[in-house]
């Protein structure tokens, strides 16, 4: 059962909750089968590779220039080779993920944190790091590898925000009480680590 916090006007301070991939299974439902995932590597490469052939074509025809927000989804260059596209992709062993961002409507090419979204997180290579979530728990101080955020796999009394239960499922630790709050939250880590 989950508990309940209530909106008041006072915020809630919380930190960003830390958890290892390989202890939660059910994150790997949501990251390949959910529809608020934003794969970061594939975006690294596609930018890379585009901002290469637009350095190639500009040096080869310096009075047709194409410009930064050129669409290469439009228009099928002679040097847009997919296939080598496709290469670099299968080539990446290593995915990073976001899950409940956004793109930033104010920074192009930057994602925030998406408000309407059950919880936001980053899925590095081997650690989630929940930054928002309507979803808090207590657990203990992370290690000083990272520092300022709540490891969620131990028992502490430090707010941190974690995942919905149902993406636990029968990995939460069992003394780990999941409350869900429609309360105002403050993430602690992030005003800590600007």
């Amino acid at each position: 059962m989950v508990g309940l916090i209530m909106e008041d006007t006072e915020p809630l301070h919380v930190k960003t909750g830390v958890f290892t991939l390989h202890k939660v299974q059910g994150i790997w439902d949501e990251i390949f089968y959910g529809d608020n995932v934003i794969d970061i590597t594939t975006l690294e490469i596609e930018k890379e590779y585009y901002n290469n052939i637009r350095d190639t074509y500009n040096m080869a025809y310096p009075n047709n220039e194409l410009p930064d927000d050129y669409d290469f989804d439009l228009d099928e260059l002679e040097l847009v080779d997919r296939r080598e596209l496709d290469s670099l992709f299968e080539s990446c062993d290593i995915h990073r993920y976001y899950i409940g961002y956004m793109s930033d409507p104010e920074n192009p090419g930057y994602y925030i944190e998406d408000t309407d979204a059950e919880y936001s997180a980053y899925i590095g290579e081997e650690y989630g790091f929940v930054t928002r979530s309507k979803y808090i728990c207590k657990a203990a101080p992370g290690s000083p590898c990272i520092p300022h955020q709540v490891d969620l796999e131990s028992e502490g009394n430090e707010w941190a925000f974690t995942l919905p239960e149902d993406i636990w499922d029968s990995d939460k630790p069992e003394w780990m009480e999941i409350i869900k709050t429609d309360k105002k939250t403050v993430n602690l880590t992030a005003i800590l680590l600007r």
